[in-house]
């Protein structure tokens, strides 16, 4: 039995997923509020950049904030640098000296694994939120107008 409330919010959780990922948009949102308004001005928060710096454990200052960064990155380069040798996932191609990696497979799938694999294919295809919409109206006898 289909809950209508049950699968409003499915459907809305599935609409901010796919907004959050970029895989929708809505036509004319820049309409609506613009989210760097809320945002306090330089003026209210350069008095409390130190104080928040310390709490987070970050450098005060441009100059220390550079100098920090520069310092991680130079460290994980040397790492990475030392494990060159032993890498053997990367690949330098002999005409252009371009690195990359190899491509990794994964281990041989069990058949309990490939099994569950296809079932879950049979009994839960790959639906577009036009298709849930379109099947909600269908169950609950209601009439789905377009969004414009």
């Amino acid at each position: 039995m289909l809950v209508r409330w049950h699968f409003e919010a499915m459907v809305c959780t599935y609409l901010v997923e796919e907004l959050r990922c970029g895989d929708i948009a809505v036509v004319g949102c820049e309409e609506y509020g613009d989210w760097t308004r809320m945002l306090l001005p330089w003026q209210e928060c350069e008095p409390k950049a130190e104080a928040f710096c310390a709490e987070a454990g970050l450098p005060a200052t441009a100059k220390e904030f550079t100098a920090r960064l520069r310092q991680q990155l130079t460290d994980i380069a040397s790492a990475v640098d030392e494990g060159y040798p032993d890498n053997a996932d990367r690949v330098i191609d002999p005409l252009t000296g371009v690195p990359s990696l190899k491509a990794r497979r994964g281990g041989e799938r069990r058949a309990s694994a490939e099994a569950l694999d296809q079932e879950l294919e049979r009994r839960l295809p790959a639906r577009t939120v036009l298709e849930h919409l379109a099947r909600s109206a269908h169950w609950t006898g209601s009439r789905v107008s377009p969004i414009m």
